[in-house]
């Protein structure tokens, strides 16, 4: 081997050459370990029932199949204002008890994506081709009506 030449020299120590008489294993490309969910706020750090008190509920659905029916779950739509910002919070509910299953999204951001979010409804809406009774019947609750100035 020629040691002028680096290139061969890295080359020799790849996995793939016989340099070594013992076999070195290669590992495989999935992990064998268990995965931390790390993308959930540590519950000792937060106080739920205070954000909970901050949010003011606009409009709540109930949930339309049956297994959730029976759970007593719904969906909220609520306005949290924090500091000079607000998020809208759209999650579910079971038995009055927020779940992780929802989304909390900045005003700015929910300004951005709300004229294409309408435009998606609209056109699902009109590629929609189930018969009226086969589409499932929603209760909307409003929470108290809002007064609209101009």
């Amino acid at each position: 081997m020629d040691f002028s030449k680096p290139t061969e020299v890295r080359r020799s120590f790849e996995r793939s050459s016989n340099i070594s008489k013992k076999h070195i294993p290669v590992p495989k490309t999935g992990r064998n370990k268990r995965v931390q969910r790390t993308n959930l706020w540590p519950s000792n750090k937060l106080n739920y029932q205070f954000l909970e008190s901050c949010k003011e509920t606009v409009i709540r659905v109930k949930h339309p199949t049956g297994f959730y029916q029976k759970q007593d779950s719904e969906y909220r739509v609520s306005i949290m204002r924090w500091s000079r910002g607000a998020y809208i919070d759209i999650r579910m509910y079971q038995q009055g008890s927020p779940k992780p299953m929802g989304i909390l999204l900045h005003l700015d951001v929910m300004s951005a994506i709300l004229p294409d979010l309408v435009m998606a409804v609209h056109k699902l809406e009109f590629e929609d081709e189930r018969d009226q009774d086969k589409k499932a019947k929603i209760e909307v609750v409003k929470e108290h009506e809002t007064e609209r100035s101009l």
